[in-house]
């Protein structure tokens, strides 16, 4: 019983504070890869910022998913270039 009690807790947890915790790990990690590219130049660091921003851009997709509308202008380009009409994506 307190295992379902935990795994209820932790999921309501996620639900909550996922989008947020993922936006912001992932901004962290693009920053942290950023910063190794631009100190040591080791090509690691594009990893590492790439990884940082599927997670922000999951970050978006989960706000989205929660409140119906996405938060950031950015993400909803990112996000929907391939399903919008031919039409709608020129530059305006």
């Amino acid at each position: 019983m307190t295992a379902l009690g935990i795994a209820a807790l932790a999921l309501l947890f996620t639900w909550i504070f996922g989008g947020f915790l993922l936006r912001a790990g992932g901004l962290l990690l693009v920053f942290t890869g950023a910063t190794i590219l631009a100190l040591s130049g080791n090509a690691n660091g594009i990893l590492v910022a790439a990884i940082g921003a599927v997670l922000w851009l999951l970050g978006h997709g989960h706000y989205a998913l929660r409140h119906g509308i996405w938060k950031s202008a950015l993400a909803s380009r990112i996000a929907t270039a391939r399903t919008r009409p031919p039409g709608d994506r020129a530059c305006r």
